[in-house]
């Protein structure tokens, strides 16, 4: 998903961008972007699934 842009994740989940990233955000703490840049250990100390 790494290579996916944040949008057609967003599509796919059936919700726009911008809703998407609120949500995210609003789960994680983060915006989706600077969850898909932390380096794999921090990403693996996370309770919720990584980005792959």
């Amino acid at each position: 998903m790494n290579t996916r842009p944040i949008q057609a994740i967003a599509e796919r989940w059936g919700s726009n961008p911008a809703h998407f990233t609120r949500l995210f955000r609003a789960t994680y703490g983060i915006p989706p972007r600077d969850y898909r840049n932390l380096p794999p250990k921090a990403c693996t100390a996370r309770q919720q699934p990584c980005t792959e």
